[in-house]
């Protein structure tokens, strides 16, 4: 596979390997890819979590909480549910 990149990004490549960062090009490339991936990976998974949300909101699963107080103590108890129930 052979890949052009702007001068600009092929000159600061170089000179992270010259300076020792990186052993060559191809682990540079590999890096990046990897993070592209996992940033990918987050961004699906985020999107899939808001459209949980907006199905919930949709079908009228909210809950309303007038206080960071209410909402805490409304936390606090479904934790304990579910312990409860996972301890069953």
């Amino acid at each position: 596979m052979n890949v052009t990149l702007p001068e600009k990004l092929e000159a600061w490549i170089e000179a992270q390997v010259r300076a020792g960062h990186y052993r060559d090009v191809n682990e540079i490339v590999q890096i990046g890819l990897e993070r592209l991936i996992e940033r990918n990976e987050k961004l699906e998974a985020l999107q899939a979590a808001i459209q949980l949300g907006i199905d919930d909101s949709e079908a009228g699963r909210v809950y309303r909480f007038d206080t960071a107080e209410e909402l805490r103590e409304a936390v606090h108890k479904r934790i304990r549910e579910r312990e409860q129930t996972h301890k069953k």
